[in-house]
């Protein structure tokens, strides 16, 4: 009598193969959203760093800083020609071309300076570009440009650039698909308490003792707040961005007005960290160890 011989497996077997399998492949698929996650941050500070070396040119050109969405512009599209042959700028900047709300078009030496030294001169592209691969529809429309919309109505004659019909301008913006932002936070005194009192920059002489920096808001997508953030937290960071979302239709955010810049978002910030500024009082804002934003400073 003979017996036959087993080949194949046994449903224990398959299952612990399967098990096996599973747990690799969700070892894996967890390092491929790490790395992931990891080239993003990489990528921002390097976007990060460009937008703050464009800043730093154009102040060496200008005397100020402009908004992020005027770096990449050339000259014709920062003072519309309004003359034929429309080849040379006119006598005033677009709308929203300002210094922490102070209206630069009240100033003709200031006009004249940025027609003059934007760049160095006629024909220049600006000072920054976020790259082809960057732009539009990437990763979802993440990344690259978005679209901010810069208030008007505080102008007294609100001009547009060439082709526009209402103030909205891409604007770089993170991996995340949400801006960068600029704070320049500056010390002005101490409280009772003993804490830094620090507030945002307001007038075009404030130049001694301010802290600047680029930031990103990271992957949550607030000011400051670790990566296990509540509903909460989520909720409050929303009240302390730079920014808000447009109404708009098709527009992505609209940028905040200088007076909308409110002690709660001073706070929010940390001026401790941009400066340095020695003290045994820890600096009570939400950006602290553990934060997930990406902050390049000058």
């Amino acid at each position: 009598m003979t017996t036959r011989r087993q080949t194949g497996f046994t449903l224990v077997e398959i299952l612990i193969v399967a098990a096996l399998m599973s747990l690799l492949a969700g070892i894996a698929a967890i390092n491929i959203q790490r790395a992931y996650v990891d080239n993003q941050r990489k990528a921002t500070y390097g976007e990060a760093y460009n937008i703050k070396t464009a800043l730093c040119f154009a102040f060496e050109d200008i005397g100020l800083y402009p908004k992020l969405c005027f770096l990449q512009r050339p000259i014709l599209y920062l003072a519309p020609p309004t003359y034929a042959p429309f080849t040379q700028p006119g006598g005033q900047l677009v709308s929203g071309f300002e210094y922490m709300g102070y209206e630069v078009n009240q100033s003709p030496t200031l006009v004249q300076r940025v027609v003059n030294n934007w760049a160095k001169g006629m024909g220049s592209p600006g000072y920054f570009s976020a790259g082809s691969g960057r732009r539009g529809l990437f990763q979802g429309r993440r990344g690259g440009m978005c679209l901010m919309e810069i208030p008007v109505d505080i102008y007294s004659n609100p001009v547009l650039a060439m082709g526009e019909n209402r103030p909205v301008y891409e604007w770089p913006s993170d991996p995340w698909g949400r801006p960068y932002v600029v704070y320049m936070l500056r010390l002005a005194g101490m409280k009772s308490n003993g804490l830094p009192d620090v507030r945002f920059v307001n007038s075009y002489s404030e130049t001694a003792n301010y802290a600047l920096a680029v930031v990103s808001y990271g992957p949550n997508g607030i000011p400051g707040g670790r990566d296990d953030y509540d509903a909460a937290t989520l909720n409050q960071g929303f009240q302390l961005r730079l920014y808000d979302r447009s109404t708009i239709p098709g527009v992505d955010f609209r940028a905040l007005r200088p007076q909308e810049y409110t002690a709660a978002r001073c706070e929010a910030w940390s001026f401790t960290k941009l400066l340095g500024t020695p003290g045994p009082l820890a600096y009570p804002g939400v950006i602290d160890e553990g934060s997930d934003d990406i902050v390049v400073e000058f």
